[in-house]
């Protein structure tokens, strides 16, 4: 006898919002072996499907896998359960958990076109799942069918409820947004006041008390903005890191508890360690190494002791054109001032060493030598004064 399954589409619909108590109805040819030997797999089958997914969005390979795997597992165990025949109720098993998936992902990043593929990722794999074992199992075609069927059923309207509380959330984080980034503008600028200061930070989860470390950061071409924010440290369940970040000036800037570690692929600026009343003056020094990292094309999180006296040059332009018309200036008629430039900046990069230097530029160490002294000659120069050395680096800088 075919198999055939009998839906209550309005009874599921209610029971993805968690309201309802309504059986899905299977004939004699139920699924339930094929079920029961498929809720035994589900850790296997959310693994496998966070790779998928993975693999397909890049964007959820920043969620902690543990994380994603558990909410993988709870869906897919919701589904299976929607297919299972006799008197198997939905309300047996957490059916919110669309809406809660949907409100998640809002909080996560991930947009609602990301979500919905993930979805279907998902489903799909519980298919190809069901299909393998169901021959391996003997279950019959029909039975099979009836699976499928009340599986795609359920997802369809799963994904609505997903869909559903995902506009819901958005909506109520973006208000969450704005009240957020007004503060985070508040503290880094020091427009806020003390006694403000301690309560709204308190709400935010921080605390009042406690060091914090300013962060600048570049948007640049090809990162998106969450992405960033999780490479700084940011967001993430499984972060030692607490803080808040907002769009300020086209640049993602915050405070946090730790600075940044590791080798990140960023071109950003951090400050000192300070309580949150002196914010301004960590953001300050964070904007100053972030403007000078980027015109040296420094990667990573950089701060005033990594960029140095770069710092300065940037902040005084008026000195550096005075270095350089004292040192560049007299090379102009020369006609050899580039490659004499070019010899000097490798010079002071190879730590003064003219064999390093010889290397570097692939010429003979009398041709430096040589370079040297006509550089010394044309600008009236000492290249063994330190107050020269000083305004010859100042001067190559500020090219």
């Amino acid at each position: 006898m075919t198999g055939h399954l009998v839906v209550d589409v309005a009874a599921l619909s209610g029971a993805v919002g968690g309201s309802d108590c309504s059986p899905l109805t299977l004939s004699q040819d139920s699924p339930a072996p094929l079920i029961d030997a498929l809720l035994r797999r589900v850790p296997d089958v959310a693994a496998m499907t966070r790779e998928a997914i993975v693999g397909e969005l890049p964007v959820y390979a920043v969620l902690e896998p543990t994380v994603l795997e558990r909410d993988l597992a709870r869906s897919i165990e919701c589904c299976l359960r929607s297919g299972n025949g006799g008197c198997a109720m939905i309300d047996d098993v957490k059916c919110d958990e669309p809406a809660v998936i949907g409100a998640t992902r809002v909080r996560q990043g991930i947009s609602v076109d990301e979500m919905l593929r993930e979805w279907r990722i998902a489903v799909g794999m519980v298919i190809s799942h069901a299909q393998l074992l169901s021959r391996n199992l003997g279950i019959a075609d029909a039975a099979v069918l009836a699976f499928v069927q009340a599986a795609l059923t359920w997802s369809d309207l799963a994904m609505v409820a997903a869909s559903d509380a995902y506009r819901r959330t958005e909506v109520a984080c973006r208000f969450a947004e704005e009240k957020r980034a007004s503060f985070v503008r508040d503290v880094l600028l020091g427009t806020i006041s003390g006694a403000e200061l301690a309560i709204q930070a308190d709400a935010h989860g921080l605390d009042p008390a406690g060091s914090y470390v300013a962060i600048r950061a570049l948007l640049m071409p090809g990162m998106s903005r969450r992405k960033l924010e999780w490479a700084l440290g940011f967001h993430g369940a499984s972060q030692r890191t607490s803080g808040l970040c907002a769009v300020v000036d086209g640049c993602v800037a915050g405070f946090l508890s730790e600075r940044p570690s590791g080798e990140l692929d960023v071109v950003a600026g951090a400050g000192p360690a300070v309580p949150l009343d002196e914010m301004a003056a960590s953001y300050r020094l964070a904007t100053r190494a972030l403007i000078t990292a980027q015109k040296f094309g420094m990667r990573g999180v950089q701060d005033i002791s990594s960029v140095g006296l770069r710092a300065a040059t940037v902040a005084d332009p008026e000195v550096g054109k005075a270095m350089r018309t004292r040192y560049v200036g007299p090379l102009r008629d020369s006609g050899s001032a580039q490659e004499l430039l070019t010899t000097i900046d490798a010079y002071l990069a190879c730590g003064m060493n003219v064999e390093r230097t010889a290397k570097q530029l692939y010429v003979h160490q009398n041709t430096v030598r040589y370079r040297l002294a006509r550089f010394e000659e044309l600008s009236g120069c000492d290249m063994h004064n330190v107050e020269d050395l000083f305004g010859i680096w100042w001067a190559l800088k500020c090219r």
